[in-house]
């Protein structure tokens, strides 16, 4: 998708699967932008965007500040190393920016208590996986809590993107997560450039949370996708080093599940 770079005044890049090659492709989207920018807002708790500032300022190598972000702040509440590693080509163009660009503004919309109430959500969510039998109030008990959290979500983040509608300059929000992209949409409308960087056949978790944004989610439909995100998360995901290569190895062998989750994703378009 081509972006504007004339009009809109806020440019939001998100994708439906957090990866390597996600972020890898957003960092390239904004490469180019970064000159038309001048307020930035990176999938970062505030925490670790205050942190990475004063080191990069202070003229602290990048490995370590990253080990002193891990130390300071992520220990606290999970071990976020793999999470550091997906999003280390954002991090080092952050480092970069601050120190070349002081005159962008770098701002948060979480905290690190936020990444905590979100760990605790999805960890709620995916303690079913070692069942291998899901009974009627399970299933029940899955999609009210799914559809619950996701408009829960969606309702926080259009509340934190309204903070942006009053900046004066041009905006440049990156996100993870496919809410932001709907939330940005309902907050922004057309003022804002929205770059979605999406897989058509996303992992069964983001497949459901996609169908619960856009109601479309159902008991059923939660009955037929747990088996695939049982599948995916005991034998891909556990299995590997990476999410992505988790991600390409589950696609290659379940066929069925890329026509389901196609069809499914195809729907919306």
């Amino acid at each position: 998708m081509p972006i504007q770079t004339s009009s809109p005044k806020i440019i939001v890049l998100t994708t439906n699967f957090f990866s390597e090659s996600a972020v890898k492709t957003m960092v390239d989207l904004l490469w180019r932008l970064i000159n038309k920018i001048n307020i930035l807002v990176p999938p970062l708790p505030e925490e670790i965007v205050e942190g990475l500032a004063r080191y990069s300022l202070s003229g602290v190598p990048l490995s370590d500040a990253v080990r002193l972000l891990q130390e300071e702040a992520l220990r606290r509440i999970y071990h976020r190393g793999a999470w550091i590693r997906v999003l280390m080509p954002l991090i080092e163009l952050l480092y970069s920016i601050m120190r070349a660009r002081p005159d962008i503004r770098v701002r948060s919309l979480e905290t690190l208590r936020d990444l905590y109430l979100t760990d605790l959500a999805t960890i709620d969510l995916v303690r079913f996986v070692l069942r291998r039998r899901l009974t009627d109030d399970i299933v029940q008990y899955i999609y009210t809590r799914l559809t619950y959290q996701v408009k829960r979500d969606l309702y926080e983040s259009a509340e934190r993107l309204s903070t942006l509608l009053d900046e004066h300059g041009r905006v440049c929000i990156i996100s993870t997560s496919c809410v932001s992209c709907h939330a940005a949409k309902y907050v922004f409308g057309e003022r804002a450039d929205t770059v979605c960087i999406c897989v058509s056949a996303p992992p069964p978790m983001q497949l459901m949370v996609k169908l619960a944004l856009e109601e479309r989610l159902s008991p059923d439909l939660v009955q037929v996708l747990y088996g695939y995100l049982r599948k995916y998360i005991l034998d891909y995901v556990v299995t590997s080093s990476f999410l992505s290569e988790a991600y390409m190895r589950f696609i290659k062998d379940n066929a069925d599940y890329v026509e389901l989750a196609r069809r499914l994703f195809s729907l919306s378009h």
